[in-house]
C-alpha cells in the first residue's frame, strides 16, 4: 500500500522536486542511520517513533484517510 501511495503522490511532482524527496527517503527510509529521530523526545517522534501495533494502525489510518480525500 505504501508503494502505491508513493507512486500516486510522486508521479506528478516537478523534476526539480524529486532530488529533495530522494534525500528525504534516503534519510528516513533507506538510510544507514538506525534512528533518524534519535534527537527527538519519544513523545515527539510521531510516525518516526518506535514501531508498535498501535503506531502501524495509526499510520495506516492516516494513509487511508489521505487517500480517501483524493
Amino acid at each position: 500500500m505504501l508503494r502505491r501511495a508513493s507512486v500516486i503522490t510522486m508521479t506528478d511532482l516537478r523534476l526539480n522536486e524529486l532530488p529533495a524527496w530522494r534525500n528525504m527517503f534516503d534519510h528516513y527510509i533507506f538510510g544507514d542511520d538506525d534512528d533518524a529521530a534519535a534527537h527527538l523526545p519519544e513523545q515527539a517522534r510521531g510516525v518516526l517513533g518506535r514501531r508498535t501495533a498501535e503506531l502501524v494502525a495509526r499510520v495506516k489510518k492516516l494513509l487511508l484517510d489521505a487517500l480517501s480525500r483524493s
